[in-house]
C-alpha cells in the first residue's frame, strides 16, 4: 500500500469516527432532552389525577354532607374542575401508549353520582391510571438508561478505535523516518566509500520505490567507484579487457567494442573485448559512415538499443558489420558515441546473444561508463592525436623548406599505413592501434631536418662525408625533439604515447643487413613501424624530384627496391609492397605534386 493511500484510508477512517461519535452525541442529547419533556408529562399528568380525585373527594363530601338532591351549584366548581383537569391529563396521556379508557374517565363523576356507593371504585380507576402512567415512566426510564448505556459504551470504543488509528500512524510514521534516517545515511556511506549496512523492512510502495532507486544509486556508485579504481591503465588496448568483467557484472553482455572515425569518414573497429573467440567483426575492419546507420547517432542524443539485430538488418539497414554481428550470434546491442564536446570521436558497442538484453537503465549505465573512460581515450587517442597533428605541421615546414614537393608526407604516411593494414591480416602483432599510429606519425620522420643548416640541407649537389654526417644527425635530433615532448607527457599524464613516433624516427633510416644509422640496427632489431617507413620513404624519394636530383620512373623505382630486399629493406615488407606496387602508385597518383 503506498503512503497516499494509507493516508485516505486512515484519514477517512478517522473521519468517520468522528462523524459517528458526534451523531451518537447529538442523539443522546436528543434522548436527554425527549426523556426530560416526556418526565415533565408523566408528572404533569400525575399531578391532573390527583386533581381529579381532589375533585372527587370534594364532590363525594358534598354528597355526604347533603342528603337532599339539591347541591348542584355546589357541584358544579368541582365537576367544572375535574373535566379540565381530566382534558389536561388526555391531552398528554393520548400522545403515549398508556392504555387509558377516556370515556369511562370523563363519565367517572356521572358514575358516582348516579351510584354513591362507587366512590372507592372511582378513586381506585384513577389511582390505577395514576400507577400506569408511572409504570410507563420507569419503563421509559429504563429505556432510556438502556440507550445512554449503549451510546457511552459505542462512543467509547470508537475513542478506542481512534487511538488505535492514531497509534498506528505514529508507528508507521517512526518506522518510516527511521528508514528514511537509514536510507540518507546510507547514500552519504556510499558517497564517502564508507561501508553502511542497510537494514529497512519496507512497509509502503514508496518504501520499496526509493529502496530500488538506492539499490540501482547503489550499484551505480559502486560501479563508478571500480571504474574509477581501475583507470589508470594507460591505453585504451590495456583499459578495455580491465573494465569488461566490471561492465559485466553490470549489464548482460558478452561483447565489448571500440570504434574511432578516421579523418576520411571510416568507422574503424579499434578494439575487441569478448567472451567468445570466433569473431568475425574484429580489431581493423572499417566501413563508411554513410553505410551503416552510426550517422543517426549525435553526441547529444541518447544512446541507441537495438534489441532485435535481426529484425534491424531485415527491415532497416543491411550492412557488413551488423551482418558479421549476426554471424558471430549477437542478437541486441547498445552503441553508445564517444564524444569531445560536440564532435564525435568515435562509438562504445555493447553486445548481447540475447534478444531484449538491455533497457534504458542499461543505456545509462554504459553511458556513465564511457564518461568514466573517456579521459583514458581522450589520453590514448585525442591528446596522440593532436600531438601528431601538431608536430605534423613542424614537419610540413621542414619539408617545405627542404623540398618543392607538397606532398611527401602525406603520401609517405599513406603508403605505411596501407602496408601496415595489409601486413595485420598475417601478424597479429599489428594492432589497429599501431596502424593508426604509423599513419599519424609517419609524417615525423624527418622532423630532425629543422636542426640541419639550410647550406647542406638545401644543397643541389652530392654531399661530403663531413656534410653527409651532419646530415645524419637529423635522426638523434628528432629523437631527441620526440623524447623530451614523450618525457613532457608522461610526466604529466603518465603515457608513453609517442613510442611509435620514436620508432619510426629511429628507425627508417636503418637497414636489414645493418649498414644503417644512426644505430647500425640489424634485421629485426629495427621496429616494425621503422621497417615500413623506411621502404615507404624510399620509394617516394626515388620518383619524386629533388634539388640534388632528377624523378624515377615508376619501373625504375621499383626495380631499386628489388634490389634493396633483404640488404636494405625488410623481406617480409619488401614482398608485400611487390605484391601491391599497383596499389602504391595508386596513392601516389592520388596524391601527386
Amino acid at each position: 500500500m503506498s503512503i497516499k493511500k494509507f493516508f485516505l484510508i486512515n484519514f477517512f477512517l478517522g473521519l468517520a469516527t468522528i462523524t459517528v461519535i458526534i451523531s451518537l452525541f447529538s442523539l443522546y442529547k436528543i434522548d436527554s432532552a425527549n426523556k426530560e419533556d416526556f418526565q415533565q408529562s408523566i408528572r404533569q399528568a400525575t399531578r391532573n389525577i390527583n386533581y381529579m380525585i381532589s375533585n372527587l373527594n370534594s364532590i363525594n363530601l358534598i354528597v355526604s354532607e347533603n342528603q337532599s338532591m339539591e347541591y348542584d351549584d355546589q357541584l358544579a366548581p368541582y365537576l367544572e374542575g375535574y373535566r379540565e383537569n381530566y382534558l389536561a391529563y388526555s391531552l398528554i396521556t393520548a400522545a403515549y401508549e398508556t392504555g387509558t379508557d377516556f370515556k369511562a374517565l370523563e363519565l367517572l363523576p356521572e358514575y358516582f353520582l348516579e351510584k354513591r356507593n362507587t366512590y372507592r371504585e372511582c378513586v381506585d380507576i384513577l389511582a390505577n391510571h395514576s400507577r400506569k402512567i408511572n409504570d410507563l415512566l420507569e419503563e421509559r426510564n429504563s429505556q432510556s438508561e438502556r440507550s445512554t448505556d449503549a451510546i457511552i459504551t459505542f462512543i467509547l470504543f470508537l475513542g478506542i478505535f481512534i487511538f488505535f488509528l492514531v497509534t498506528i500512524l505514529y508507528m508507521f510514521f517512526r518506522s518510516f523516518s527511521g528508514n528514511i534516517e537509514n536510507m540518507v545515511g546510507h547514500v552519504k556511506a556510499l558517497v564517502e566509500g564508507n561501508e553502511f549496512k542497510l537494514q529497512i523492512k519496507s512497509h509502503c510502495t514508496e518504501e520499496r520505490q526509493i529502496l530500488n532507486k538506492l539499490d540501482e544509486l547503489e550499484k551505480k556508485l559502486m560501479f563508478q567507484q571500480q571504474l574509477l579504481k581501475s583507470t589508470d591503465f594507460g591505453t585504451l588496448e590495456d583499459i578495455l579487457p580491465e573494465m569488461y568483467p566490471l561492465l559485466k557484472k553490470q549489464l548482460p553482455i558478452e561483447r565489448l567494442g571500440v570504434a574511432f572515425m578516421d579523418s576520411s569518414g571510416n568507422v574503424v573497429a579499434e578494439t575487441v573485448v569478448s567472451d567468445e573467440n570466433n569473431l568475425l567483426l574484429t580489431a581493423g575492419f572499417s566501413e563508411r559512415i554513410e553505410q551503416t546507420t552510426l550517422g543517426s547517432i549525435s553526441c547529444t542524443g541518447d544512446p541507441r538499443i537495438i534489441n532485435d539485430i535481426e529484425y534491424h538488418f531485415e527491415n532497416v539497414h543491411k550492412s557488413s558489420s551488423t551482418l558479421m554481428i549476426l554471424e558471430e550470434g549477437f542478437k541486441s546491442s547498445i552503441t553508445v558515441p564517444i564524444c569531445t564536446e560536440n564532435s564525435l570521436l568515435g562509438f562504445l558497442f555493447i553486445s548481447s546473444r540475447k534478444k531484449y538484453a538491455f533497457d534504458q537503465n542499461d543505456a545509462k549505465i554504459a553511458k556513465q561508463f564511457v564518461n568514466t573512460i573517456k579521459s583514458e581515450i581522450y589520453n590514448s587517442y585525442l591528446l596522440q592525436e593532436i600531438v601528431a597533428k601538431t608536430a605534423k605541421t613542424f614537419a610540413d615546414l621542414v619539408e617545405k623548406k627542404d623540398f618543392e614537393t607538397g606532398n611527401h608526407l602525406i603520401r609517405v604516411a599513406s603508403y605505411s599505413q596501407f602496408l601496415a593494414k595489409e601486413l595485420s591480416k598475417s601478424n597479429p602483432a599489428i594492432t589497429p592501434k599501431l596502424i593508426r599510429e604509423i599513419y599519424w606519425f609517419a609524417p615525423l620522420h624527418d622532423i630532425g631536418k629543422v636542426g640541419i643548416p639550410d647550406s647542406i640541407l638545401l644543397k643541389p649537389g652530392k654531399l661530403t662525408d663531413d656534410e653527409f654526417i651532419i646530415m645524419k644527425g637529423h635522426v638523434n635530433i628528432g629523437i631527441q625533439v620526440l623524447e623530451n615532448m614523450n618525457n613532457i607527457l608522461k610526466g604529466r599524464i603518465n603515457l608513453d604515447l609517442l613510442g611509435t613516433a620514436l620508432d619510426i624516427i629511429a628507425g627508417h633510416h636503418e637497414k636489414w643487413d645493418g649498414s644503417g644509422y644512426p644505430y647500425g640496427l640489424k634485421g629485426e632489431e629495427i621496429s616494425l613501424a621503422g621497417r615500413i617507413v623506411a621502404i615507404a620513404d624510399v620509394f617516394d624519394a626515388l620518383m619524386s624530384e629533388r634539388s640534388y636530383k632528377k624523378a624515377f620512373s615508376f619501373e625504375d623505382s621499383i626495380e631499386i627496391i628489388k634490389k634493396g630486399r633483404g640488404s636494405h629493406f625488410c623481406p617480409t615488407v619488401t614482398d608485400l609492397f611487390l605484391r601491391h606496387k599497383d596499389e602504391m602508385l595508386a596513392i601516389r597518383r592520388k596524391y601527386d605534386d
